[in-house]
């Protein structure tokens, strides 16, 4: 269905902190219809790009305290990858014995997009539905995006690749699962404390990798006793 596209933006430019900003960039439209790996409509791609020439051009010292390294860098950055952003429950993880990682995952009304140079990832931009509306309410997590860059990277779309964003509920551990035509192959871990020197996103790591210490994780926080789950973890 091809959305009517009806755009508006609003900076708001009293806001210094980083994460503390809102700029409005919205059209009314119906609730997304989820599928796997869904990409972003080209009108949400506008709403990105519409909002970021708008805080180039009302918000540079915010911007550049979010990482860019200098006023010529930012002029020269784009919008790339966009990624429907997907999460999973403490409760899910504990109670699904699928021990299906990507499976648990579940959409919400949300992407993010990379703002980035020819060289590196910059910073996040966060697009939410709100009220109806498309709003870009965020930007930031530097480190996030130079990691999600680099994935991109190393397993191009052009090759076949696809991609899945998510993370953790209440937690720091992000994650892209990355899968080439219909199978998946792998997960590439991004939480945020990692150094990003020691990053590398062509380590995928398997459920039977992830999924332990995850569900340690999660019985922790709800002071529960861990569950007798099958062996036999599918593996990628």
């Amino acid at each position: 269905m091809k959305l009517c596209k009806s755009v508006s933006v609003t900076a708001h430019t009293g806001l210094l902190k980083i994460f503390s900003f809102v700029l409005i960039a919205s059209f009314l439209l119906p609730a997304l219809c989820f599928s796997a790996e869904v990409e972003p409509s080209d009108d949400i791609v506008q709403i990105v790009e519409d909002a970021f020439l708008v805080q180039k051009e009302n918000m540079t010292e915010t911007l550049l305290a979010a990482g860019f390294r200098s006023k010529k860098e930012m002029d020269n950055a784009t919008i790339g990858e966009g990624f429907l952003h997907y999460k999973v429950s403490r409760d899910t993880i504990l109670n699904d014995t699928s021990n299906n990682l990507y499976e648990m995952c579940t959409p919400i009304n949300q992407w993010i997009f990379i703002v980035k140079t020819p060289e590196r990832g910059v910073m996040i931009l966060k697009v939410a539905m709100m009220d109806g509306k498309w709003t870009v309410f965020g930007g930031g997590a530097s480190k996030l995006a130079k990691k999600l860059n680099e994935a991109v990277k190393a397993w191009p779309k052009s090759s076949g690749y696809s991609y899945r964003y998510f993370d953790i509920m209440n937690t720091s551990s992000h994650y892209l699962a990355v899968s080439e035509g219909k199978n998946l192959i792998g997960f590439i871990p991004m939480p945020a404390g990692t150094n990003v020197t020691n990053f590398n996103p062509r380590d995928l790591k398997t459920t039977m990798e992830i999924m332990p210490a995850v569900r340690e994780w999660a019985a922790s926080k709800l002071n529960v006793k861990l569950p007798v789950y099958k062996t036999g973890l599918p593996g990628k």
